[in-house]
């Protein structure tokens, strides 16, 4: 038998979990959501949403080449129009993932929150998501959501190392996106080595920040699906249960 609350084995005869006191009458609150395909769907769409920056880095590249090798003005719009275009599949792609994360975040949130006896969820569902979309909060609540809903799903005091790297990596990777961007105003090659250097260190950033949440969110996703799949009823109609233990007692003893 398997607690419903942390998943441990029970001892034969046992009426509360001796790791986290949970009785074997435990019930989650709510269904759990299932989050491991979720998760694989949102780490392929992380390592494909890298992959088209790549691309629109590449695009730049080849501006500040055209530039540098004095490229007359007839090839630098061509090289122009080319970069333009290797940028829309960044954006269309960057949204849905976008959609995928805060879906995902939503649902690994809940679950911490409900199928977990002690959770440590400073931030509930909701916020889960209105925490990506509004401004200042933006900047920290998506993080201290996902790292709450890891230190629930793996029963943890510490916030995985990784969810630090992935969210210090995002955050500077868009400014420093903003300053090449505005650094590329003009089709020049003195403007666009800027823009090269600043779209290398973006690009560096962002595959960095992708990698850790990509990994975290394979982790989170298996842990939370094998956690309700060990949640399984612990009576069945006709078991006798022993009385509790009297004060004082071992539970488990």
């Amino acid at each position: 038998m398997f607690c419903r609350s942390c998943g441990s084995t029970l001892p034969v005869g046992a009426w509360a979990c001796p790791r986290c006191a949970a009785p074997v009458s435990y019930t989650p609150a709510r269904a759990a959501y299932p989050v491991r395909t979720l998760g694989t769907v949102v780490a392929a769409a992380l390592a494909v949403a890298v992959a088209l920056q790549a691309v629109s880095f590449a695009g730049t590249l080849a501006v500040w080449i055209a530039a540098s090798s004095g490229a007359g003005p007839g090839t630098l719009d061509t090289f122009l129009f080319a970069e333009g275009l290797a940028a829309l599949p960044v954006l269309v792609v960057m949204l849905v993932t976008g959609v995928l994360v805060i879906v995902w975040t939503y649902r690994v949130v809940t679950n911490a929150e409900h199928q977990y006896r002690y959770a440590d969820t400073p931030i509930g569902g909701g916020w889960a998501i209105a925490g990506w979309l509004v401004p200042i909060a933006n900047l920290f609540v998506p993080y201290r959501a996902v790292a709450g809903a890891a230190r629930t799903t793996f029963q943890s005091a510490t916030t995985p190392a990784l969810l630090k790297w992935w969210w210090a990596a995002w955050l500077l990777a868009q400014p420093v996106e903003s300053v090449a961007a505005a650094a590329a105003g003009e089709p020049t090659a003195h403007a666009y080595r800027g823009a090269v250097l600043g779209a290398a260190v973006a690009l560096g950033l962002y595959a960095a920040a992708g990698a850790c949440l990509a990994v975290m969110v394979r982790r989170i996703s298996a842990a939370q699906d094998a956690h309700t799949a060990g949640a399984v009823p612990l009576l069945t109609p006709g078991t006798t249960v022993p009385p509790p233990p009297p004060p004082g007692a071992t539970i488990g003893a």
